[in-house]
């Protein structure tokens, strides 16, 4: 069985989990996305996890069916991270969503 993790440590990983997807687009590229996710769909970083479902379909919209991708990497960064197993076909979002509910309930 997995320990339950603090929530504040669980907040910070998810994070790092986006910003090391997000890395993998460059840093360019991945400070534009942060600026229009900020402007265009009010998700501010310091906010996460909370409007992680903004955040997920702010990509969405952004990418496309591209987001695919950047979901799948997001999803396999979390798992690495956190060493739980979810859903294949869960996104990110869900994933994210089922860990904190997890997290919550393991008190």
């Amino acid at each position: 069985m997995v320990p339950k993790l603090p929530r504040h440590y669980v907040d910070t990983l998810i994070l790092e989990v986006i910003e090391k997807g997000l890395d993998s687009l460059g840093n360019s590229p991945k400070r534009a996305i942060w600026v229009f996710l900020e402007t265009d769909f009010n998700v501010k970083r310091n906010d996460l996890p909370g409007n992680i479902r903004e955040f997920h379909e702010g990509l969405q919209k952004i990418f496309g069916l591209g987001y695919k991708f950047l979901d799948k990497l997001f999803c396999h960064y979390l798992q690495e991270a956190t060493k739980k197993r979810f859903d294949e076909n869960q996104c990110f979002a869900d994933c994210v969503e089922s860990l904190l509910e997890s997290e919550n309930n393991s008190k």
